[in-house]
């Protein structure tokens, strides 16, 4: 529960792999995320400053704001993605790597962003959030990665496989 209209929330952003999880022959991630992302923690060490100040945004799916569809995304211009049917609901303030247990009970590493809702603003989403999470629902979103402001597009520690895991045998290239 938040105060002055600020709600606080906690949230896993994604999970880490081991380092040793990349097949030094083919170069590729063995384990992966749904997504067919290897996250690694020097990568991700180093990006940890950039979720201060970095917006939650989500799309409704109805006119209450109860119902999360999406990121919104709608477009993708110069390699940036455009969100024009996303909402901001919140502010991340801070992000970090921690040791937690996932839904099966086993350790993982992961990183995690702490920040704020706007629970004036999203009264009715706080209050259905509340009931699911009392049901054991919470919600499942995504992280979108973007190419730091010297280059031109997101650069692959050991280049870029066009197709995830999910949809063939291949492994995806870790993140950097």
């Amino acid at each position: 529960k938040g105060q002055n209209g600020r709600r606080k929330f906690k949230l896993v952003l994604y999970k880490i792999h081991p380092d040793d999880c990349i097949d030094t022959v083919n170069e590729v991630g063995t384990q992966y995320n749904i997504n067919g992302i290897t996250w690694i923690r020097e990568y991700c060490e180093q990006a940890l400053d950039s979720i201060k100040g970095m917006f939650l945004r989500c799309e409704f799916l109805d006119d209450e704001r109860t119902e999360l569809c999406g990121h919104g995304l709608t477009d993708i211009i110069d390699g940036v993605p455009i969100y024009e049917n996303a909402t901001t609901i919140g502010t991340f303030t801070k992000g970090y790597i921690q040791d937690i247990e996932d839904e099966n009970g086993e350790t993982i590493t992961a990183c995690i962003g702490e920040g704020y809702i706007d629970s004036s603003c999203y009264h009715n989403f706080c209050k259905k959030l509340d009931e699911n999470i009392a049901k054991g629902i919470y919600p499942q979103g995504s992280v979108e990665i973007m190419r730091t402001e010297d280059e031109e597009k997101i650069i692959y520690r050991y280049g870029y496989i066009k197709t995830s895991p999910r949809s063939s045998n291949q492994n995806s290239k870790p993140r950097s």
